[in-house]
C-alpha cells in the first residue's frame, strides 16, 4: 500500500464520503495527521464485559448483551425510545437492563431487535427495575475485529459520525500514512515506542496504551516549550532601546515614603530596571497580591522611563482604579514637579503645564494614566518608552496590542493579582519573564475571607456598624446594577434602600459603572 504524507487532505480520500468528510471538517480534522492526533478519550477492555449489574452504581460499567425488545413511544412532547437487553449465557440469576433514550428519534432506526449491543453509562434504579439512561452504544456487527474482543478505543465524536465510524477511519489512517514523517521531538529519557500510534488508538495492553499516551505528551509538551522559546526570542529581538535613567527622581520619592520597600520589591526593582537598562524589549509580567505593593513598582518603573527621556503610559481596567493610580501618582509626584495625566472616557485631566490632550502645548507629561481610552484618538503619544498594564487578563489580546506594537518599541510590563501556577504562567504567558512581589509591606493586615448565610444577616450588619464606627470603610458589591427579569440575581440600586436604612444614621452611598462622573465625585 502507497504510504500517504501526514499533510494529506481527508477530503481528497476516497474511502472517506463526502458526508463524512463535512463532519470530520466539523470537528477541525482536515488532514490525516488532524485525525491521528484525534486521540481516544477512554477505552473499554471488550475481551472481557462486566456482569449486568443488580443495583443502581456511581460507577460507569460497559456491558454488552442481545436485544430483546424494543420500543418507542410519546407522551405529550416527549418520545421515549426503549430498550430491553439481556445478557448472552446469563443464566436465571442475569437480570435484564432497561435502556432508555428521551427526545432521540435516530436511535431506533440504529438498533434493532436481535442486535449485538454495547453500552456504556451509569445503573439506575427506575420503577424497580435496573435502567440506563442516554448510556452510549454501539451496534456490533460480525466480523468487525476492530470493535470487539479487544481493547476498544473509544474517541470524541459527533457531528454526524459516530464514534464506530471515527474508529475506522483512524485505523485506515494507521495503515495509508507514512508514520515516519510525522514529527517525534522528544529524544530524552523514557521508553520509546517504535509504533507509538498504533499503541495510543489500538493497544494490546492498558500498560502500552499508557506509555504511548506518556510518550505523546512529552513530544507535545517539548514542542510548546520550543514554541515559547522562539516566541521569548522574537519578543527579546523585536527592537528596543537602553533606558537606564538617573535614580535621582526615585530616590527623592523613596526618601519621602512613609514606609520601606519590602526585600521582594527591592528584588523585583532591581529585575525591572536591568531590563529596561539593556538594550533589548522588556516584556515581563509581574505577579503579587492585592496590597503587595505592585503599583509602587510601576512607579519606580515609569519613572525610569521619564528619566530616560522617555514616556510612560498605565492602563487601567476600569475608571475608578485608573483614577485611584492617578491621584496616589500626584501625591508623590507634584511635590517634584513630575506632570502626571488621566485619560478616560468620562475625564481628561493633567498636572503642571504640559497637556496631552491639548496639541497647542508643546511639551509631552511623561506620565499618563488611563483606560482604554488611551488607544483611541485624542491621546498621541511622542516618544512611548514602557507600558504598564494593570489587571492585563481584562483587556482583550487587540487593546494590549495597539499601544505595545508602536514603532518605537516600548518596554512592557503587565500586573496582575490572580495568583498563576508556574506552569499555566508559562504556557500563557512563554513571551513574558515573571517576577513575583513574594510579601507583603510591614504593617498590612491579614485578608481574610468569609462565608456567611442569609441567616447570619443580623451579626454582619452589627460587625459592619462597630467597623464604621471605628472609622473604617465598607463596600456591598451586587452582580447586577439594576434588576434583571432574565436573571434571578441581586442588583445594587434594589438594594440601595435596604442599607440606608439597616446602616442608619450612618451614611451610604450608591456608585456605579453608569454613574457619571460629577455623580461620583458628589458622593451621596
Amino acid at each position: 500500500m502507497i504510504q500517504l504524507s501526514p499533510e494529506t487532505p481527508l477530503d481528497s480520500l476516497e474511502w472517506i464520503p463526502r458526508p463524512r468528510q463535512t463532519a470530520l471538517r466539523r470537528l477541525g480534522l482536515l488532514t490525516l495527521e488532524d485525525l491521528l492526533r484525534h486521540f481516544p478519550r477512554r477505552y473499554e477492555d471488550r475481551t472481557r464485559f462486566d456482569r449486568f449489574p443488580d443495583q443502581a452504581s456511581d460507577t460507569p460499567v460497559c456491558l454488552c448483551g442481545v436485544v430483546e425488545k424494543n420500543s418507542y413511544r410519546r407522551f405529550g412532547g416527549r418520545a421515549i425510545f426503549e430498550v430491553r437487553l439481556v445478557e448472552e449465557g446469563g443464566g436465571l440469576l442475569s437480570g435484564p437492563l432497561m435502556c432508555r433514550w428521551f427526545n432521540m428519534p435516530w436511535v431506533k432506526n440504529m438498533v434493532g431487535q436481535g442486535d449485538r449491543l454495547v453500552v456504556f453509562g451509569k445503573p439506575r434504579v427506575r420503577s424497580k427495575q435496573i435502567a440506563m439512561e442516554h448510556p452510549e452504544f454501539e451496534v456490533i456487527e460480525e466480523g468487525t475485529s476492530i470493535h470487539f474482543e479487544r481493547i476498544v478505543p473509544i474517541h470524541a465524536a459527533g457531528d454526524g459520525i459516530p464514534a464506530r465510524v471515527l474508529r475506522e477511519f483512524i485505523h485506515r489512517a494507521l495503515e495509508s500514512t507514512d508514520l515516519s514523517a510525522i514529527p517525534a521531538l522528544w529524544r530524552g529519557e523514557g521508553k520509546i515506542l517504535p509504533d507509538v500510534w498504533r499503541a495510543v488508538h489500538f493497544p494490546e495492553t492498558f500498560a502500552e496504551c499508557e506509555e504511548a499516551r506518556r510518550q505523546l505528551v512529552r513530544d507535545v509538551f517539548l514542542g510548546i516549550q520550543i514554541v515559547l522559546c522562539s516566541r521569548h526570542t522574537l519578543a527579546k529581538n523585536s527592537g528596543g532601546v537602553s533606558r537606564p535613567g538617573t535614580g535621582w527622581i526615585w530616590e527623592k520619592i523613596e526618601a519621602a515614603l512613609p514606609f520601606q520597600l519590602t526585600p521582594s520589591q527591592r528584588e523585583v526593582i532591581a529585575e525591572i530596571a536591568a531590563d529596561m537598562a539593556s538594550p533589548h524589549r522588556m516584556n515581563r509580567l509581574l505577579q503579587g497580591d492585592v496590597g503587595s505593593g505592585k503599583t509602587l513598582v510601576a512607579l519606580r518603573a515609569m519613572i525610569q522611563a521619564h528619566e530616560s527621556g522617555w514616556q510612560a503610559a498605565l492602563m487601567a481596567p476600569t475608571q475608578i482604579l485608573a483614577e485611584q493610580h492617578y491621584l496616589n501618582f500626584r501625591r508623590l509626584l507634584d511635590p517634584l514637579g513630575i506632570p502626571v495625566v488621566l485619560r478616560t472616557s468620562a475625564r481628561k485631566e493633567g498636572s503642571g503645564e504640559s497637556d496631552l490632550f491639548n496639541p497647542a502645548k508643546s511639551t509631552v507629561p511623561p506620565l499618563v494614566v488611563g483606560t482604554h481610552a488611551l488607544l483611541f484618538e485624542g491621546a498621541e503619544f511622542e516618544k512611548l518608552g514602557l507600558v504598564v498594564i494593570d489587571e492585563q487578563h481584562k483587556f482583550g489580546v487587540l487593546q494590549r496590542s495597539r499601544l505595545i506594537g508602536r514603532a518605537d518599541a516600548p518596554d512592557v510590563l503587565v500586573m496582575t493579582a490572580t495568583p498563576i501556577p508556574r506552569t499555566i504562567t508559562q504556557t500563557l504567558y512563554g513571551d513574558l519573564d515573571v517576577s513575583i512581589i513574594r510579601e507583603r509591606p510591614a504593617g498590612r493586615g491579614a485578608i481574610v475571607t468569609a462565608l456567611r448565610d442569609e441567616s447570619k444577616l443580623p451579626a454582619i450588619i452589627e460587625f459592619l456598624r462597630g467597623e464604621i464606627a471605628a472609622g473604617r470603610q465598607a463596600y456591598i458589591d451586587y452582580p447586577l446594577v439594576e434588576e434583571s427579569e432574565k436573571l434571578e440575581l441581586k442588583a445594587a440600586t434594589a438594594e440601595f434602600e435596604k442599607w440606608r436604612q439597616l446602616l442608619a444614621p450612618s451614611t451610604v452611598g450608591l456608585v456605579h459603572g453608569r454613574l457619571d462622573a460629577e455623580a461620583k465625585e458628589s458622593g451621596p
